[in-house]
């Protein structure tokens, strides 16, 4: 995201662009999707900086420097512009990054489970190829469960299920 979509207080853009490559190296996002929910999660965290540079700059208008600022009446109102800014910032960032996570999961899920070939036939409707808000593991499960269903109805050994499709094991009987 463009430095002109945030409010950068002069002396604050190199950390500004610290910040914004340190959280693209940890998040390592992809195009798209991904991208908005960096770019939230950008401003989450710069607005949490700017909440704790104008806690600093509010004791810094202080006369008397021996009082914490949240015991001085005359900043209540400052005070409490800051704290919301902050808590509605925590909560962006926390589901942000939450949803990001599902996204790379997701995306990351459907390349283990069906790796592209690049010589195959009907490559673009393979499950990678979908949009990652799709949720595959239902789909998968559900197309099992339909499947299961017809074969059922056509003989008597059901389908298996999508652990075992695809070689991994069952949680249930590991635990």
């Amino acid at each position: 995201m463009e430095r002109q979509k945030f409010l950068i207080l002069p002396g604050d853009e190199q950390h500004f662009d610290e910040m914004q490559a340190a959280w693209r190296k940890s998040l390592a996002p992809q195009p798209g999707a991904e991208t908005v929910l960096f770019n939230q999660v950008l401003l989450a965290s710069w607005n949490l900086h700017r909440c704790a540079v104008a806690e600093v700059q509010l004791y810094q208008t202080q006369t008397d420097k021996t009082v914490d600022p949240l015991l001085n009446d005359s900043h209540e109102k400052t005070y409490r512009r800051v704290r919301r800014l902050e808590r509605s910032s925590r909560q962006a960032l926390d589901q942000a990054m939450r949803q990001l996570a599902r996204i790379q999961t997701e995306v990351r899920y459907r390349l283990q489970a069906f790796p592209p070939v690049v010589k195959e036939k009907g490559l673009n409707q393979m499950p990678h190829t979908f949009s990652v808000l799709i949720d595959l593991a239902k789909v998968v499960d559900g197309g099992l469960k339909t499947a299961q269903t017809i074969k059922t109805a056509a003989a008597p050994n059901p389908m298996p299920n999508l652990a075992t499709l695809l070689h991994l094991p069952n949680p249930a009987q590991a635990a």
